[in-house]
């Protein structure tokens, strides 16, 4: 399912496990973004933890792209010259911030 190899996917490409929020919980947050996912796990010494992503963080974007579902994370990420480009930048929202940082994505990361 699209909803699996995008949870692979961002386990393995950038250390952390994602889950879509609601529409409406989304749209209480107040902010010009359509959507996000909330990031639910991080992997010790993985991708997202070195730049400082947390558990609650909801991710907005990567590079060019919104991350508003799985569908987003899948496409994304499955992209075969995107691991190649050097560090992706991304935004998160965290307490009503929005935060960026530049995330280095390394494919055949360890499994769960």
């Amino acid at each position: 399912s699209v909803a699996d190899v995008a949870n692979r996917r961002a386990w393995e490409l950038l250390g952390m496990d994602l889950s879509e929020v609601a529409g409406s919980e989304f749209s209480a947050l107040n902010t010009r973004y359509r959507g996000g996912m909330r990031v639910v796990n991080v992997r010790t010494g993985g991708p997202a933890a070195s730049q400082g992503i947390r558990t609650g963080d909801i991710l907005v974007g990567m590079h060019e792209w919104e991350t508003a579902s799985e569908e987003d994370i899948r496409y994304i990420t499955t992209r075969g010259n995107l691991a190649s480009r050097g560090p992706v930048k991304f935004y998160i929202l965290r307490d009503g911030e929005t935060l960026f940082g530049h995330i280095a994505l390394r494919e055949g990361a360890q499994r769960r």
